[in-house]
Parts: C-alpha cells; structure tokens; sequence
C-alpha cells in the first residue's frame, strides 16, 4: 500500500493527496486475481504473443473465448479486498470515502488483424466493469466498457480494424452492444496498451457519478462517458468497491497489466506560496478544467504569513477554460487583517461549487466539504536568491500542490475568514481576481 503525500504547509505536517490501496503488476504472481476461482488469469512474460509488458518484465492474459451469457466469463479481482478491507470478499461493509477513489487497468488492444494467435472475427467483444457496492456490503451497480472489434466500413462508427467501445451498466450480448448509437461509441483504430479507469465521486448533490475513461500509453484523456442514476446515493444505497471482472472476453486471450485501486485525497485544495517579496512581486494564475458538473467553481484564496497569523481572504468566480489572476503584493498583502507587509507568504486555494452560479455565490468564509469541486489548476512565481554578488534575485514557476484537506483545516480556514469579514472593519480582504495570466516582477 502506497501514499501519495505532499508537504501541508498551513497545518506543518505531511498530508496524502491519494492512498494506493492495491496494485498488481504481475511481476511476481496474480495476487487479487485468484480470490473468485477460475478462470484465472495467465501471468507471462513480456513479449509472450507478441506483445510487450505495458511495463516491468511480466503482465497477464484473460483467458478467452468466455462468453458472459453461456460460460460465465472471464478473469475477476477483489482490488485487494471488497470494502477496502484487505482479504475481504463477500459482504464487507463500507464507507464511501469522501473525495472519491478510482480503478485503473491497462489493456491491449490489438487492431493489426495479423497476430496468428489471436481471434479477429468481426464483432468479437469484451466487456470490463468495476463494481460498487451498498453501505451494507451487498451488490449496487457495475459500471461497464462495451467494447468490440470490428472490420467493416459501415461508418457506424468507423471504418476498417478498429475497437468500438462505449460504457453502460450492463455487460454480454444481451445487455449492451459496444455501437450503441445512443451511448456516444468511440473508435480506436491504433494497436497498443491502453488505460481503462473508472472515477467514482460525489457529483456535488450527494449521488454517486462515475465518470469511465479510457487514455492512451502516454496518459492522455482520450474519451470519457460519465454514467450516473439519481438512486445511488452515497451513504444510503452506495457504499465501498466491489469486483473488477472482465465479464465477457470473446478473443483467444486478452493482456492486461497495472490493476489498481487508488481511495482519492481532496481535488478542490491546493498550497503554494511566495518568498522574497521585498524584492518584486509573485503573482498566482488560475484555471478552471471545467471538470465539475455546474461548470464554474469558486476559487476561494486564503493568505498566512510564515508563523501561521492570518492575513486576507477573497474568492474569485472561474468560468470553464478561464486564465485568472492576483498579485501577491497588490491583492493578498496590501489589505491585511493585522498592520504587517510580510516578505513571504502561505497560499492556500479551495475550489467550491458557487451558489446560484454567479461570484454573489463566492464567499471564502462559506466553504464546506458538501460545497468542495473539482476543476482547480494553479501556478505561481517566486523570487530566489540566485548565487554571486552583488545578491540578484530568479523568477521561477511552479505548480501548486494538489493535497488533503480535512475538515478541521477547512473549518479553520473559513473561520478566520468568517471574522476578517465581520470584525476587521474592511481589513483582512483581499482583492478578487482579474482576468487574464500576470508575470511575477522583480525590484
């Protein structure tokens, strides 16, 4: 088990962003793919049928051809144990976590029709889902890849070898077809490994979305159906993971490689900061992904100096694909609660859903976990001190980093937000942002 952690510094301790529940690169064994009996599946070393690992030495091959309707299947895992709960199969109950968590699997596609060893029959299909489970641990939902490969010239769509896949929450011939008109198919016509990962997440209103993606070698989104129905509702009909099945796999064998179930850490909260500001300006640029389902977010701002006193507050409405900005110096320090001009600073962001849609909705003080969405991107600049003399003074870029936020820290937040509203007669309110990107600026 892995965590994925980042310094936080408004609290001084380390916080995980995202926790590695399980992994299986079939380097060693199958572990987590032999828990529901056969068919298993065949772990076996890089370039076994022509095909090379998506990464390591070793991966594995689902066993086929293994019709959902009539032989049951193919290879299943439990991501290490139902629930979250390591070893556990069967009824495991569970709480769904608060940000989310994701399953990830690569694999293989084949559209090159001249493996001897595989089926390129037209209309051969596979169907993968990863299932959720109730709070009591029985069975919700599955949440499936259709897909299927195909060779006619039909446009419907695509033309020639191709993979059509599309998602629903059925699998096997009775139940989906990958061309499915309505479920918006999408074609993959280049041979290679590929990433399959669903997102399970709070769709802002307390009811479960998945949201199913498939991206290619490099990482990139390459398409994504969000499924969702207004009876899962998370704490009372949706609780922890379930299976990963490859439910019908129609070709002879079908690598897979890189299982994974990742339990998520906050997406709406972020860290930077700002150093030597004595010396010039930083400035922080902000985005919106446009990920979260009302589209626009609140970027709510809360600056510290580096003992932890509290200095302003301020939130800035973010369209979908916007660039915003605020200088450090001209927006977060000139309007401090306490009489101070600090020479470096503690940037904290939360991305919120705003009320009504409008920056009227915006309000840093407001900020709850049910209110926290997705979509934030941001960047800022720096000084620092460069080597010689006389002393002369870099800009640097960076990323802020993406970390957990409890619901303590959040409360703290919007609390000293709450007073600098109320008590600081105007002070301790920052500037809201401007639109477009700034350069930092040095003296």
């Amino acid at each position: 088990m892995k965590s994925l952690c980042f310094l936080l510094v408004v609290a001084a301790s380390v916080t995980c962003s995202a926790q590695e529940i399980y992994f299986q690169g079939f380097e060693t064994n199958i572990s987590g793919w032999d828990v529901f009996g056969p068919p298993f599946p065949v772990r076996v070393a890089s370039g076994t049928h022509g095909i090379i690992s998506k990464s390591g030495s070793f991966h594995a091959e689902a066993p086929g051809p293994l019709d959902l309707d009539n032989d049951g299947g193919s290879a299943a895992t439990d991501w290490g144990g139902y629930g979250f709960t390591p070893g556990c199969v069967g009824t495991c109950p569970a709480a769904f976590p608060p940000n989310g968590y994701e399953t990830k699997l690569d694999i293989y596609l084949d559209v090159s029709g001249s493996n001897p060893n595989q089926k390129y029959t037209e209309d051969t299909r596979f169907d993968y889902t990863s299932a959720i489970s109730m709070p009591d641990g029985s069975f919700r939902r599955d949440f499936f890849f259709n897909g299927g490969y195909y060779n006619d010239t039909n446009n419907d769509p695509g033309s020639g070898p191709r993979f059509v896949f599309t998602a629903s929450n059925n699998g096997g011939r009775m139940g989906a077809f990958p061309k499915n008109p309505g479920r918006n198919p999408f074609v993959i016509s280049t041979s290679g490994w590929y990433t399959f990962v669903h997102h399970f997440y709070n769709n802002g209103a307390g009811v479960l979305a998945a949201d199913l993606s498939i991206l290619d070698a490099s990482g990139n989104v390459l398409m994504t159906w969000t499924l969702s129905d207004p009876t899962d509702i998370i704490g009372t009909t949706v609780g922890g993971n379930r299976y990963g099945w490859i439910a019908a796999q129609e070709f002879n064998f079908l690598p897979i490689d890189n299982a994974e179930l990742i339990v998520l850490g906050a997406q709406g909260f972020s860290v930077g900061y700002a150093a030597n500001l004595d010396k010039g300006d930083s400035i922080v640029n902000i985005t919106n992904s446009g990920t979260t389902p009302s589209g626009n977010i609140c970027v709510n701002v809360y600056a510290f100096d580096p003992s932890e006193e509290f200095l302003s507050c301020c939130s800035c409405l973010v369209t979908p694909n916007a660039l915003v900005s605020l200088s450090v110096q001209g927006d977060l320090i000139s309007n401090t609660l306490s009489p101070q001009t600090p020479t470096s600073v503690l940037i904290a962001l939360v991305s919120s859903t705003p009320s009504g849609g409008s920056i009227a909705g915006c309000d840093p003080s407001q900020t709850t976990t049910d209110t926290i969405a997705p979509g934030m991107q941001a960047w800022g600049t720096t000084l620092h001190a460069l080597p010689g003399t006389p002393a002369t003074f870099g800009l640097t870029e960076n990323d802020f980093l993406p970390s957990s936020l409890s619901t303590g820290e959040l409360t703290h937040l919007a609390s000293f937000c709450g007073f600098a509203q109320s008590n600081g007669s105007g002070f301790g309110v920052c500037k809201s942002c401007r639109a477009g990107g700034l350069n930092g600026s040095k003296k």
